[in-house]
């Protein structure tokens, strides 16, 4: 039975506190169970501070003396047990107190008011500078909310929560679950706000956003979507929310169990967001980075997925609880994998391949440091969120698809509202089949690293078979591609066990030319091949099957030189996948300067493009040719890969669209702007020194103020602002680590610069008295400055 399960709300008996207790292992025993959480806000942004009241109903899991509560740093004023001024004590961590004898199969309430001035949890961003768009915003995972709110902060316990506050009428407020309507008068100028999410989810869930933006409103199978953008973007809704219905529509029908939450689903785009998004329940919270407009042919991660991925959590995360951080891969391994289907399913095989493919890739890559296990707490994203949605991946394939369906509806219905263990998924599989799963749960939740499997075909016709090498004995499904002599295509599957480390495939009757392993890559595992025969090899090029080349490619890169009829045969069968093989297996830049240049000619394909020159960053070996085609294309990153190539190769025409680049309207993340005015910076053209003071300030995004931060402290070509250095001192200190870099790095490189140096001393001891001792300490390692 998992820590709570679904028969939280229902059981507090003493034989369920025992099962409860025993379940845990080595987990340390929670005192209460907290039921419904209501906190009342008074918000100060401009003090970064609030007052507020917390009112928790409980009941007592333990017959205990003392209570502890989380709340760090926290000023208390007042605390009640049902009801009453009660005794209590404190600390910097929180505050305990004696509940006396008290009848533990009744509820009971706690209510503390209490004040805080938080370096965490929830945050207060552009209230003391010229921001038009100030924001409030929260984000607890893992254990940050007890910085702003006083209660048992663990993630085994789930709670309801209400979050009741008046704010100015300008700004909207956001949080979980529905917006309750309200009788009760807000001071002048103001408007009362009250959620309410009635189901239990943990507290690091809990979300509060404020800021100004527009909305609007979609509902589809009775579902309410509530989408935000800043008013700046209101143009931008089609481009970031027009599949989420759908999105949801279908992950609810795929996933089998309805949308556990009674709530809508809101997405809310914040600033200095220092995670990509988060997946608060019915409230997500997303980097405003991430918004997208038309010009954006082609993004590492786009809206769909992030959403995606998300939305997931709120079956994966948010309903079924891991019990700790050795299963957290229950969460991202799901998300990632609804996240890859989403993929498949909305946007193509082929994007849905290559981001599987970029994920194992970077498994390895981690792998060839340190093999990580998913069930290590310490093991990190890649194998958290890679690697995880991996095992659910080959899960999938290994128990098949039924079986994987039906196991992961009892998986979300057992435990609605609980806490599960990977154990618990394995129990919901196939009770049937524990033993054979619990080999695949043996070596790939606890093991760490991945196989290296070998494949050869051996015999001679009619008379062959294929020998696959698994010396790590790791189990997995293993969809072969057989081709025939005649040019025929046939697939088999075969099941590798941890029985052995030799399975052979007999194949008598057959007359094959090779044999490819794991196609549609399906496998987390290298793969080393047997050579290939010099009159086999000749007979599959004679074959002229794109797919058989393809794999000739992937799994014999050196039997093949591509040349230009490979390019025309790829684009004329307009097969994505065999165009992008064919593109990066091209032996020279010529070739692929001259498939690229087709490639920016056909709509379909132009996003091709972009990938390309997002992994292949070094622009020198391209031709001025090629930067006027991609100029032409309606897309920022090929406008700056244009920029890129002229500055090295003609810089009057670098310097003539650089100018133009400057009046594109990124939606957020102003790359091309960014690259404009550095390329006009060096050539000292004035223009660039101001575009470049302008998106170096604080109301910029973080990913464009850095880059405009380290273009302006260029060795030889330093930009100093007054403005700038206020931003970049008012924000060394975030926690934004992302924010925190580059504004220290310009407030370092001017305190050394001849000539403004003294400038920014007079400055800096300024600033340096309202610090804390601990930012002067820390001020004074990282710049080497004393007062």
């Amino acid at each position: 039975m998992p820590y709570f399960g679904a028969m939280k709300k229902y059981i507090y008996s003493i034989l369920s506190v025992f099962c409860l207790q025993t379940s845990l292992g080595q987990e340390k025993s929670l005192p209460i169970d907290q039921l419904k959480l209501v906190l009342e806000l008074d918000l100060n942004p401009t003090e970064s501070s609030l007052n507020a009241k917390v009112s928790i109903d409980c009941m007592l899991l333990t017959s205990t003396d003392s209570i502890w509560l989380d709340g760090v740093q926290l000023s208390y004023s007042s605390f009640k047990w049902n009801g009453n001024e009660h005794p209590y004590q404190f600390n910097e961590n929180g505050l305990w107190f004696k509940p006396g004898e008290v009848d533990r199969s009744k509820k009971h309430n706690i209510e503390i008011e209490y004040a805080a001035q938080p370096r965490k949890g929830i945050y207060f961003r552009g209230w003391n500078n010229a921001d038009p768009n100030p924001q409030i915003w929260t984000q607890g995972q893992g254990i940050d909310h007890r910085h702003w709110i006083p209660h048992q902060d663990d993630q085994r316990d789930k709670v309801s929560t209400e979050i009741v506050l008046d704010f100015p009428s300008e700004y909207e407020v956001v949080s979980n679950g529905i917006l309750l309507p309200s009788t009760q008068k807000a001071a002048e100028n103001s408007k009362h706000w009250h959620y309410r999410l009635a189901e239990a989810h943990p507290s690091y869930l809990i979300f509060l956003g404020i800021g100004k933006y527009n909305m609007k409103w979609d509902e589809k199978e009775g579902q309410i979507f509530q989408h935000l953008l800043y008013p700046e973007h209101k143009a931008l809704f089609q481009e970031n929310y027009n599949q989420t219905a759908d999105l949801f529509v279908w992950m609810q029908e795929a996933i089998g169990v309805k949308f556990p939450w009674t709530a809508t689903y809101k997405h809310i785009p914040v600033a200095n967001f220092k995670h990509g998004a988060m997946e608060n329940t019915s409230a997500v919270a997303m980097g405003d980075f991430f918004l997208q407009d038309s010009m954006i042919l082609y993004a590492d991660r786009t809206q769909l997925e992030i959403q995606a991925h998300e939305m997931a959590h709120h079956w994966f995360g948010n309903s079924v609880t891991a019990l700790n951080s050795s299963h957290h891969w229950l969460h991202e391994g799901f998300a990632t994998y609804w996240q890859w289907e989403a993929k498949k399913q909305f946007e193509s095989d082929f994007l849905y391949r290559l981001s599987r493919e970029q994920a194992a890739q970077r498994v390895f890559s981690q792998s060839a440091n340190k093999p990580c296990s998913v069930s290590d707490e310490k093991a990190g994203s890649v194998a958290f969120y890679d690697k995880g949605g991996w095992v659910v991946s080959m899960l999938k394939e290994y128990v098949g698809e039924e079986v994987f369906k039906e196991g992961i509806i009892d998986f979300l219905k057992a435990n609605e509202y609980g806490v599960v263990q990977a154990s618990d998924l394995l129990t919901s599989m196939d009770k049937d089949k524990y033993e054979i799963y619990q080999d695949f749960f043996d070596y790939w939740v606890e093991g760490a690293g991945e196989p290296e499997l070998g494949l050869k075909l051996v015999g001679k016709k009619n008379k062959q078979s294929i020998e696959i090498y698994n010396p790590s004995k790791a189990p997995m499904r293993l969809e072969l591609l057989l081709v025939h002599a005649d040019g025929r295509l046939e697939t088999q599957f075969l099941r590798l066990g941890s029985a052995e480390n030799l399975n052979r495939l007999d194949l008598e009757g057959r007359d094959l030319l090779a044999a490819y392993p794991d196609v549609d890559l399906k496998c987390l595992a290298k793969w080393e091949m047997a050579p290939l025969e010099e009159k086999a090899l000749k007979q599959l090029l004679k074959l002229e099957n794109p797919e058989v080349q393809k794999y000739l490619l992937r799994y014999y890169p050196s039997a093949l030189t591509l040349g230009k009829k490979d390019i025309e045969k790829s684009l004329q069968l307009k097969e994505v996948d065999f165009i992008w093989t064919v593109l990066n297996a091209l032996p020279t830049s010529n070739l692929k300067e001259e498939m690229l240049l087709q490639l920016c000619g056909i709509d379909s394909l132009r996003f091709l493009v972009d990938m390309y020159f997002s992994q292949n960053t070094n622009t020198s070996e391209w031709s001025v040719k090629l930067a006027e085609k991609l100029w032409e294309n309606p897309s920022y990153k090929s406008k700056e890969t244009a920029l890129s190539i002229w500055f090295q190769k003609d810089p009057k025409l670098c310097v003539a669209h650089a100018r133009l680049a400057l009046d594109y309207n990124e939606p957020v993340v102003k790359n091309l702007k960014v690259a404009a005015s550095t390329y006009l910076l060096l050539k000292g053209d004035e223009a660039g020194k101001a575009q470049l003071i302008a998106l170096a300030l604080p109301q910029n995004e973080f990913n464009t103020r850095g880059m405009a931060l380290s273009s302006m402290t260029m060795k030889g070509k330093g930009v100093f602002d007054q403005e700038v250095l206020e931003g970049c001192l008012q924000d060394y200190f975030d926690p934004n680590g992302r924010i925190a870099r580059p504004t220290r790095d310009y407030v370092h490189f001017f305190l050394k610069d001849g000539t403004h140096n003294s400038k920014v001393e007079q400055r800096v001891k300024q600033v340096y008295e309202t610090w804390t001792d601990n930012q002067q300490a820390v001020f004074d390692r990282l710049s080497g400055w004393k007062k």
